[in-house]
């Protein structure tokens, strides 16, 4: 990084195509269409024209780094991931530049990305789902147990919303409603899942095989992110298995749910914990509101809607093939 100047992962691809100069030269003159990451083989494209590559982003990648930073605890890893976020500042504005078009997972990425390189094509596909396969089925539904929903990895970010949560909003909804817990679905590792035990009525599952099964036994999702970037697929998935779902505005960052019709905006602890606190005393309520977010998804994050645009995309590169 320090010695070529570029982000962590272009310099990663750059020293490792020094010793396939081959792939390189491949890759560069394929005549088709090139369908990519931009943090990692669009690092090819810093130095030339290439306007049959088509960048998918994932998240903004200059953004990322940023509130990667923000997130990460370690003194030193802060400091490498906002050098990160400098370097990157630096070096993606080009590669914007020089590809047929980009890919950004939601508007406010697309804004993002266009301040670097206002020339750039960039487009929106939305991250998707399968809403054939995440459906709900609560059919064998057992009684309610008044049950909070977090899903995920022990990323940094969840952690960090997740120790906001249990800390900040989870006691005042206690409160009001001694018997309600907290379900966390995912990846949690025992060390990590130790740093929780000082929070009541938390309970990790670990990795599991299938979620929706733990959508279908919850009853409210819950987003408590305060810094994000890109969209969270979790929410996706939420949003087609038809939760009932309380966030922050940066959770639902990137989907097309409105507050009070398809999803509940907490932006305080108190506000948040109110309205996990009406949902799991209004079951009507709940129904409605996870009824209505899963026909958001079906209108704009499904796979078969969100396919159909990226064939436009395609077709819209064609004409640009060298």
């Amino acid at each position: 990084m320090l010695r070529l100047g570029y982000p962590y992962h272009s310099a990663v691809l750059e020293v490792s195509l020094k010793k396939d100069p081959d792939l390189r030269h491949r890759l560069l003159e394929f005549p088709g269409i090139v369908f990519t990451s931009q943090g990692h083989w669009g690092a090819l494209a810093y130095h030339q024209r290439a306007s049959h590559w088509i960048l998918n982003q994932c998240d903004a990648d200059v953004e990322f780094w940023r509130a990667y930073a923000h997130q990460i605890p370690n003194p030193a890893i802060k400091a490498l991931a906002l050098g990160n976020y400098r370097l990157s500042r630096r070096h993606f504005p080009s590669i914007y530049a020089h590809v047929g078009h980009i890919i950004s997972v939601c508007d406010e990425d697309r804004r993002l990305t266009l301040e670097l390189a206002p020339a750039a094509q960039v487009d929106v596909i939305e991250n998707g789902v399968d809403c054939s396969y995440f459906s709900p089925d609560r059919a064998g539904r057992t009684k309610p147990a008044r049950r909070l929903l977090f899903t995920g990895s022990a990323a940094p970010r969840n952690q960090a919303a997740l120790h906001d949560f249990a800390r900040h909003i989870f006691p005042l909804i206690k409160r009001q409603i001694a018997d309600a817990e907290l379900i966390v679905a995912g990846a949690f590792s025992p060390e990590i899942q130790s740093r929780f035990r000082r929070y009541h009525d938390i309970r990790f599952t670990g990795f599991v095989d299938d979620i929706r099964p733990f959508f279908n036994q919850s009853d409210v999702f819950i987003a408590p992110f305060k810094d994000s970037h890109g969209s969270k697929l979790k929410v996706g998935e939420a949003m087609s298995m038809g939760m009932a779902i309380v966030s922050t505005p940066a959770g639902v960052r990137g989907f097309a749910l409105a507050d009070g019709e398809s999803v509940l905006i907490g932006r305080t602890a108190v506000q948040f914990a109110e309205n996990v606190i009406l949902l799991l005393q209004d079951q009507e309520k709940r129904s409605a509101l996870g009824a209505a977010a899963r026909q958001v998804a079906l209108a704009t994050i499904d796979w078969r809607v969100l396919g159909n645009r990226l064939l436009k995309i395609i077709e819209k590169t064609e004409p640009n093939l060298e």
